[in-house]
């Protein structure tokens, strides 16, 4: 389709909802920002960042807002756990786009393309991105699940986060810090 099709609309509206949505993010406004994060994602239901984003928006609302009685931030922190989940899922429905993609390319142009080393890296370096987006929502869904006071539950994300992608500092210290905590015997907490 052309640069002014349809498919070229719903990317601009998904990528506006998305950007206004991190601008009332910044603004901490974060039922403004939930709401065009869930724009986002109406436009495209594969969109990972949306996904992510949102859980964040949910998470923070849930924490910062003072005025929230208990069980609300409770609901709210359980729809950020939801969210992330949401975001994986998103990992895993774009990851098998990209693999029927790449068999009807095989089918296409041969298994010489392939070997040629162009698709291979794009598949290579577009399954760093999804590992990358992966430890990032199991960060995310740790610090949601200790607000909820699931501090075993959140070790393991943390802990998922760590093997993702172990160069990241901030997860690292999260799993060194809440490992300590949930790794004591019981006499000792």
């Amino acid at each position: 389709m052309d640069r002014y099709g349809v498919e070229s609309g719903k990317a601009v509206l998904k990528l506006a909802h998305y950007y206004i949505g991190r601008i009332e993010s910044d603004r901490q406004n974060w039922e403004n920002a939930r709401i065009h994060f869930d724009k986002s994602i109406e436009v495209d239901p594969n969109f990972v960042d949306g996904f992510l984003s949102l859980g964040q928006a949910v998470y923070h609302r849930a924490v910062f807002e003072d005025r929230l009685q208990k069980e609300l931030r409770r609901r709210l922190l359980r729809a950020a756990v939801r969210r992330f989940g949401e975001a994986q899922e998103a990992i895993g429905r774009n990851y098998e786009e990209l693999k029927d993609a790449s068999k009807g390319l095989d089918l296409i142009r041969g298994r010489l393309v392939y070997k040629g080393g162009s698709f291979r890296t794009h598949l290579r370096e577009y399954n760093s991105v999804l590992w990358a987006k992966t430890a990032g929502i199991h960060y995310w869904l740790g610090k949601a699940l200790i607000a909820l006071g699931e501090e075993p539950e959140a070790l393991e994300s943390f802990r998922r986060a760590t093997k993702l992608a172990p160069d990241v500092a901030i997860y690292r210290e999260a799993e060194a810090m809440l490992g300590q905590r949930v790794d004591q015997p019981s006499d000792e907490k």
